[in-house]
């Protein structure tokens, strides 16, 4: 599950970065960086 969550979020900012939207190039920063913690505590 974390794994597609991480996936899909490469992907929309991918686009969001291709179709220079910076609202959602945040966005997706924010979510990618918040999924590394995520992942970072569940590795202890």
């Amino acid at each position: 599950m974390w794994r597609l969550e991480v996936d899909y979020e490469l992907s929309t900012l991918h686009e969001a970065i291709e179709q220079k939207d910076d609202i959602q190039i945040e966005r997706s920063k924010r979510k990618l960086e918040r999924l590394r913690k995520e992942w970072e505590q569940l590795q202890g």
